[in-house]
């Protein structure tokens, strides 16, 4: 981390917030309002939800987002509560997701008048869906290899997707450790799928890089993320893995 988070969002000092990166003629603005928004905040989430929101600004440097989201998490026991939130979605955003959507077209008719929305609905939804597993051998993925347009669909069943993830998981366990950052930079691809998943059920945290980045804006997201390693295809028969 470029600049060094305080001990809480109220040590941070003007010459942090410069430091950060931020202009000295708009420092004691950005801190004030920073202050003003922490002042409201019954704890620490929801002083960083306040200053996400009417603060900080996609174009203030990186730094900065750092320095104010350490400060404000300094006191955060992770051990016991797990990594702090970083990201609010609004419930708008929440049903456009791909689950969001699958939540909305099902959630009514699989859970009844006890679904809501899928953010107050989410732990009731999961825990059907785990109550309620499909079997081995229905169809987990369905695609088609790039540019075999004619060619029939391919399908995994659930059985073969488990059995693979659990082979690049088992792999990945010998050469990390828990928590270590992967990154992917591959086409959504069947493979793609296999090591996401494979990544997640190792314990380890996945970096999402689009395959259309230049090399420097994929160094850049290693470098700010910390991978460790990236799973990158060079072309369609070819998969790569980078430490």
């Amino acid at each position: 981390m470029a600049t060094r988070a305080k001990g809480s969002v109220w040590e941070i000092e003007a010459r942090d917030v410069e430091a950060a990166g931020l202009a000295a003629a708009d420092a004691s603005v950005f801190l004030a309002a920073l202050r003003s928004a922490a002042a409201g905040a019954a704890d620490e989430t929801a002083a960083w939800a306040a200053a996400a929101a009417t603060v900080l600004r996609p174009e203030h440097p990186h730094a900065l987002h750092q320095l104010v989201y350490y400060s404000v998490f300094a006191g955060w026991d992770r051990a016991a509560r797990g990594p702090p939130p970083y990201w609010f979605p609004s419930p708008a955003d929440c049903k456009q997701t791909n689950l969001g959507r699958l939540m909305e077209a099902n959630g009514h008719r699989l859970l009844g008048s006890a679904y809501k929305d899928p953010i107050s609905s989410f732990n009731l939804f999961h825990k059907f869906s785990v109550e309620n597993q499909e079997t081995d051998d229905s169809t987990a993925i369905v695609w088609r290899d790039e540019g075999l347009d004619d060619y029939p669909v391919k399908r995994m069943s659930l059985k073969e997707l488990r059995t693979q993830v659990m082979t690049v998981a088992n792999a990945l366990d010998t050469m990390f450790q828990k928590g270590d950052r992967i990154a992917i930079d591959m086409p959504m691809t069947c493979n793609a799928v296999i090591i996401y998943l494979a990544i997640i059920l190792g314990g380890f945290v996945v970096v999402s890089i689009a395959d259309s980045f230049a090399p420097q804006e994929i160094r850049s997201r290693m470098e700010i993320s910390k991978a460790v390693a990236i799973f990158t295809q060079a072309s369609l028969s070819c998969l790569c893995y980078i430490l």
